[in-house]
């Protein structure tokens, strides 16, 4: 009896995405790029044609009369903080890696992505 209970309980619960007065809060690890989003995952509902090649934190693009999202970021694949798609705070390379991961494990990716890197610096050198 008490089992059933439980069962009638849980079927009446809502998740996170369902209850409207939840709010989704992005925030970045690195730089605390804090804002709203609206969906998490690789197919976005609002955007039906699209498939992201990773699981990302979109929201709904404000300035788009059409069907519109920014990508806003995803979880470094290694250390699993959340980072924006800034390139100062993350890199995707097959997957998303924090800037500190991509640092801490350089000799494991290709020269490219050092290559890359570097010249990063210097752009914001000059």
């Amino acid at each position: 009896m008490e089992l059933t209970k439980m069962q009638n309980n849980n079927n009446n619960m809502e998740t996170d995405s369902e209850k409207p007065d939840v709010i989704k809060e992005f925030l970045c690890s690195n730089c605390g790029l804090k804002v709203k989003y609206d969906y998490f995952g690789t197919k976005p509902p609002f955007a039906k044609s699209l498939l992201l090649m990773e699981d990302t934190f979109v929201m709904k693009d404000p300035f788009s009369s059409e069907v519109g999202i920014i990508t806003l970021g995803s979880h470094c694949s290694l250390c699993q903080k959340s980072v924006c798609a800034s390139q100062d705070c993350s890199i995707f390379y097959t997957k998303r890696f924090c800037m500190k991961c991509v640092h801490d494990n350089i000799e494991e990716f290709p020269n490219e992505i050092y290559q890359e890197l570097k010249n990063r610096k210097l752009k914001g050198k000059t």
